[in-house]
């Protein structure tokens, strides 16, 4: 456990202020998409009372857990954007470093190079889990919306 935290403070060091808004952007993701889980939880339990309001109150919950997810799908697809920029400005340091050293010496681009290849896994590391989590919440969100199409039709046959 000590050396996952080892690597992640050595990955922000090196990666540079991007791997901050990366980082950022991680928690957001998982914050909205847990929250959207469990609004999502209560318009199942909402379900399972029976009724039309209870059927109104769990719409209106998957709806808010469907726009959630929409938003992690769009931050898991900025996570990887995010993480090419700093590959750009990690070779643009390289290459300003060569041009004012004027020699290839690993030792004076080797910053510049950590800085974009980290910045990149980084932002690999965040969109993966966060677009999966994006999928099956949609996964949920339609199974729900099937179910309210059941009950209503279940509701209009009896009643």
């Amino acid at each position: 456990m000590a050396a996952a935290f080892e690597e992640v403070r050595f990955l922000m060091q090196r990666g540079g202020l991007l791997v901050y808004v990366i980082i950022g952007v991680s928690i957001v993701g998982w914050f909205l998409a847990m929250r959207a889980f469990v609004f999502l939880r209560l318009a199942m339990k909402e379900m399972k009372g029976g009724g039309s309001p209870c059927f109104s109150e769990a719409e209106k919950r998957i709806k808010k857990s469907q726009e959630m997810l929409h938003i992690v799908g769009v931050l898991a697809g900025i996570a990887p954007l995010l993480g090419l920029l700093g590959t750009v400005r990690g070779m643009m340091s390289a290459f300003k470093t060569v041009e004012a050293y004027g020699t290839l010496e690993s030792s004076f681009i080797s910053a510049g190079i950590s800085e974009a290849v980290l910045t990149t896994e980084a932002g690999l590391i965040v969109a993966l889990p966060l677009m999966i989590l994006a999928f099956y919440g949609v996964y949920l969100v339609e199974r729900a919306e099937r179910r309210i199409g059941k009950g209503r039709r279940g509701a209009q046959v009896e009643g």
